[in-house]
């Protein structure tokens, strides 16, 4: 099995529109739900013992380097959104699933060249 990454709609949308045509499911990567880790916490906060859950903060380092130097993760005009994109969409999915999946209220983003951003609001 061969995966793709979408990073436009327009790509995202003929990923959907494929797997309609051929009665296959498509399935975003959301991998680090399957986590043991994650798992584990998961059944910890809905368990009640951590309380209402208001606010968090994630973050990630990459220990490995930079991988495929000079391919996507290097070239912005193949990045699509470079980490906010390549790990950020991975750490929000996580926040969001482990609180419940609450209504956002407002989302924002912002990209610099030395850091990317974003701001959720839930309730």
């Amino acid at each position: 099995m061969r995966s793709r990454d979408a990073v436009n709609v327009e790509e995202a949308e003929k990923m959907a529109e494929a797997a309609k045509n051929s009665g296959k499911v498509l399935m975003t990567m959301r991998n680090n739900r399957f986590r043991h880790a994650s798992q584990f916490l998961k059944q910890y906060i809905d368990s009640g013992r951590m309380g209402d859950i208001y606010t968090g903060r994630c973050g990630w380092i990459r220990r490995r380097g930079i991988p495929g130097k000079g391919g996507r993760f290097t070239n912005k005009s193949l990045s699509g959104g470079g980490p906010l994109i390549d790990l950020g969409v991975h750490f929000i999915d996580l926040a969001v699933w482990l609180i419940g999946n609450p209504k956002p209220v407002s989302v924002t983003g912002a990209t610099y060249c030395a850091a990317n951003f974003v701001f959720l609001t839930l309730r």
